[in-house]
């Protein structure tokens, strides 16, 4: 008699046979697929289901249990429960059903841990039945020459072409994502893609063993009963004598043939390890380039583009204007955008860890190991918070912290905007109905890109602009408040790429709003409301409504003054995302904290490379170029990197030479929905130190030349100028026009004709 279950130690999720060997694991298939299982009642699968659940939990639902029956409602759960989502299968998909329903069982015992959509099945089983049907088509052409016998095997040829496509093909997700994989105490520890290829190829070989009795022995008996007199006058048998044998084969080959390896398998970890030709961290601008550059030049480059984002960055609409200058719009787009255009790229939402330099590995969150011969880090860069602790304090970067900010924005009556770059600018401009309060550290607005006399010009434009929407009875977007200490007033622009273009950015008040711009300051401190009270300022130091209102956050700048607001956005600057790295390796870093790159964009440390706002230009730079951390320079600079990888695993190193885009700074984007084109060294100081020829036309055109030595060192060009290919060619060639004086910019003469 068996032994009773309260006197036993059973591991109830540990198979009941040594799984170590094959005999074993035959008992265990033997019992887990007997087609008899298909006969119990829902009653029965549903009371095997309690027993088992209620075992694990420790209770024992039945006196006088023995372990012969625990095992019994154990084997007939596990012939009707899926293992990884515990849910009931099909009746006609469940192991016991693998000799009348072998389709069925292949796609209901799929892992459970990796989905498949019905396209991709129907997608499975179309690649199947093409790959058995042109199996059997194209060796039927073959035995049509050898002996009758040959051709009755050409079945079994195609069944195992099938499997040999259709289970790599339904089980794909795994290939590419890797299946969960644990440590000996059983802790899932990560996922593999080399696992996952294991456990395929083990199943197609069983399943292909499955078939050889099946479909090689009948045909060697019926070719032997088709002889005799008793099968020629009933041919009518043929048919069920060899339906009847694949039963019975599939019937003992189904259990025989699963146990040929074990259902966990070990692995040595460097077995485990993915390992790719060329791997790129990051899914903005940089990396996305990186990946394409490295795709277009060497089709068969194995690539693996890791980031922490579900969506990558993707450049669309890409026009050459001129040599140097290009236009583009950036769109968020998913995995497959990139997937379906490369065939050898894989692209991974994993969080990198850490890296170890001397093995070239990488760690990620997942516990994820990655082998790269070729590594690039285009991780790009972060804002600079005025505050890291202050929920009311928020830099604008990427999409999500967009996002962040419009909500905030949403339910908010004044903001405080800090910066005067880019982001700064077109914020200023974006905002509406919320009072805003622009700091800027400078005389004038939008120093990074523009000189005084620019500034003054948008300014004048701006006013221009309000005034026709006045008139033409549209929404103003800025009401003008005159100020202390201040010469101008504002009436803000939209800056750099269109990444507002389609965004509501509304507060709650319902007049226009109003800007006020603090020039020549700079954030002294951040203060709480509480901190504020202490402080005790007299409503004089404080640009609030006559109306006291409790702010959720104070701003006090280095005049003096504190202004309180719903909202501070940082907008000082960003910091390259270079930390984690630092971590694990010492790179050597430029003096703007990015990665120091040399002129084939490698870093200090062998094997990796670095482009786009995490790396820093440690090359010595052409006269007529200098590195901004603008998205046109992230483009030029990952496109770069991709040839230079390139370049290096195929030991062509030597060959490589800069690339043009590297000897002249140009870049083109849209302020007030006026071109900008910016070309040379067209900052404010170099304008100082040079002669200058400067044209203007109020709400039209802004053009300013200047010259070093009588020769185009750098331009603005604001409006439809069309002259931006002719100062490219200018600058390059360094042509002297100092004999043309002021009549440069004569428009009535077209200057291109001169130097064609």
């Amino acid at each position: 008699m068996s032994e009773l279950v309260k006197d036993a130690n059973i591991k109830i999720d540990d198979p009941r046979y040594d799984q170590e060997t094959y005999s074993g694991r035959a008992k265990h298939f033997f019992l887990t697929t007997n087609p008899l299982n298909l006969l119990a009642s829902n009653q029965q699968l549903d009371e095997a289901k309690r027993i088992v659940e209620e075992y694990r939990r420790g209770v024992i639902g039945q006196t006088g249990m023995t372990v012969d029956d625990l095992w019994s409602a154990k084997y007939l759960y596990d012939s009707a429960f899926h293992p990884d989502t515990k849910e009931k299968m099909f009746i006609l998909g469940r192991m016991s059903a693998q000799v009348p329903c072998n389709i069925i069982v292949n796609y209901t015992n799929r892992s459970g841990d990796k989905p498949i959509t019905n396209t991709d099945l129907m997608k499975s089983y179309a690649v199947a039945t093409s790959a058995a049907t042109a199996t059997a088509l194209g060796l039927k052409a073959v035995v049509s020459k050898l002996p009758p016998i040959m051709a009755r095997f050409v079945p079994f040829a195609a069944v195992a072409g099938a499997n040999c496509v259709n289970l790599p093909f339904m089980r794909w997700n795994e290939i590419r994502d890797g299946i969960a994989v644990f440590d000996k105490d059983g802790k899932r520890v990560g996922e593999s893609s080399a696992a996952a290829k294991n456990a395929i190829t083990q199943v197609v070989l069983s399943r292909i063993g499955m078939a050889v009795p099946g479909m090689i022995i009948p045909p060697i008996i019926m070719n032997s009963l088709e002889q005799k007199p008793f099968m020629r006058r009933r041919p009518w048998l043929n048919s069920p004598i060899q339906i009847a044998l694949c039963g019975v084969f599939l019937t003992f080959t189904t259990p025989m043939c699963c146990a040929l390896f074990p259902q966990k398998s070990s692995l040595p970890v460097t077995k485990l390890m993915e390992i790719y030709q060329f791997v790129v961290i990051g899914g903005g601008i940089a990396g996305v380039t990186c990946v394409e550059s490295i795709a277009t030049f060497d089709p068969e480059a194995q690539i693996l583009l890791l980031t922490g984002t579900p969506l990558i960055k993707a450049i669309t609409n890409y026009v050459k204007v001129s040599k140097f200058l290009e236009e583009f719009d950036i769109e968020e787009k998913p995995f497959s955008y990139l997937a379906e255009q490369y065939s050898k790229l894989t692209v991974k939402n994993k969080v990198v860890e850490r890296l170890d330099t001397d093995k070239q590995i990488i760690f990620c969150s997942d516990n994820t190991q990655i082998q790269y011969d070729k590594l690039c880090i285009c991780t790009g860069a972060r804002p600079k918070l005025l505050s890291q602790t202050n929920p009311y304090v928020l830099g604008i970067r990427d999409t999500e912290t967009v996002e962040s900010f419009q909500k905030k924005l949403s339910s908010a009556k004044q903001i405080m905007i800090v910066g005067n770059g880019g982001i700064a600018t077109e914020l200023v401009y974006e905002v509406e109905h919320c009072s805003v309060v622009w700091a800027v550290k400078d005389e004038h607005i939008s120093t990074t890109f523009f000189d005084e006399a620019a500034a003054r010009f948008f300014l004048e434009r701006i006013q221009l602009v309000k005034e026709q929407q006045k008139l033409n009875e549209k929404r103003q977007k800025y009401e003008v408040m005159n100020t202390q200490n201040s010469t101008s007033s504002l009436c803000g622009g939209a800056l750099g790429p269109d990444w507002a273009a389609n965004r509501t950015m509304k507060g709650v008040l319902p007049q226009p709003r109003q800007v006020h711009i603090e020039y020549q300051v700079e954030v002294r401190t951040i203060l709480t409301p509480e901190e504020y009270q202490q402080r005790k300022l007299t409503g004089e130091t404080m640009q609030l409504s006559n109306e006291e209102i409790q702010w959720p956050v104070y701003v006090e700048l280095t005049n003096d003054k504190i202004f309180g607001c719903d909202l501070v956005v940082s907008a000082i600057g960003v910091t390259p995302n270079v930390e984690l790295f630092l971590k694990s390796t010492n790179f050597t870093l430029g003096s703007d904290g990015g990665l120091l790159v040399d002129e084939t964009m490698r870093t200090s440390i062998k094997n990796i490379f670095a482009c786009g706002d995490v790396c820093s230009a440690g090359w010595t730079l052409a006269e007529h170029w200098f590195q901004m951390r603008l998205w046109s320079q992230a483009r030029q600079m990952g496109h770069y990197a991709g040839k230079c990888m390139l370049a290096y695993a195929h030991n062509e190193q030597d060959s490589l030479t800069m690339d043009f885009c590297f000897e002249l700074f140009a870049h083109t984007t849209k302020f007030f929905n006026m071109k900008v084109v910016l070309l040379g060294k067209y900052h404010e100081n170099d304008m100082k130190k040079y002669e200058n020829l400067i044209r203007m036309t109020p709400g039209e055109e802004y053009i300013r030349i200047t010259l070093k030595d009588g020769r185009v060192h750098g331009c603005v060009f604001i409006g439809d100028t069309e002259l931006e290919e002719t100062f490219e060619n200018l600058i390059l060639n360094q042509i002297d026009v100092s004999a043309f004086g002021e009549t440069l910019l004569e428009p009535n003469i077209d200057i291109a004709d001169y130097f064609d």
